[in-house]
């Protein structure tokens, strides 16, 4: 009888021993299975994280190529409407000069007038008239 529960307690300490093994080595794999769920939650949290960040840019790209577009077609109505007006200037100023008669000539300002004097008797003894003749002059 010893010997059946020297064996029982053997046997018993043997199952202990399988089943604290067991336990072991189930607490470790459920170990490394958390440890690879979380590296793949990581992963994938990750991922997403790039995958918002990226469309995140490609929007804010987007949008820069849009205000970009609106500013050059802005500055493209701009040239289209500066070109318009200086054609509109350029037969505005033609036309006039068509209708309006040419300027006279400009006066110089120091114009001298060149008199004549004649030797005989003609003219007027008058200062300022045209035909003035300082010899009538001094005789009146």
């Amino acid at each position: 009888m010893w010997e059946c529960r020297r064996r029982d307690e053997e046997r018993r300490a043997e199952y202990e021993h399988q089943r604290a093994e067991a336990e072991a080595i189930a607490r470790s794999e459920a170990a490394i299975a958390l440890a690879e769920n979380n590296r793949r939650a990581r992963i994938e949290r990750q991922e997403r994280i790039n995958r918002e960040v990226s469309e995140r840019e490609i929007a804010d790209l987007r949008f820069q190529v849009r205000q970009n577009q609106v500013w050059q077609s802005g500055v493209q109505r701009a040239v289209r409407n500066t070109i318009a007006d200086q054609q509109r200037q350029t037969l505005m100023g033609e036309l006039e000069k068509m209708l309006s008669p040419p300027a006279p000539p400009p006066e110089p300002e120091n114009l001298t007038e060149i008199v004549y004097v004649s030797e005989d008797e003609q003219g007027s003894p008058h200062l300022g008239h045209r035909d003035f003749n300082p010899r009538l002059w001094t005789k009146i």
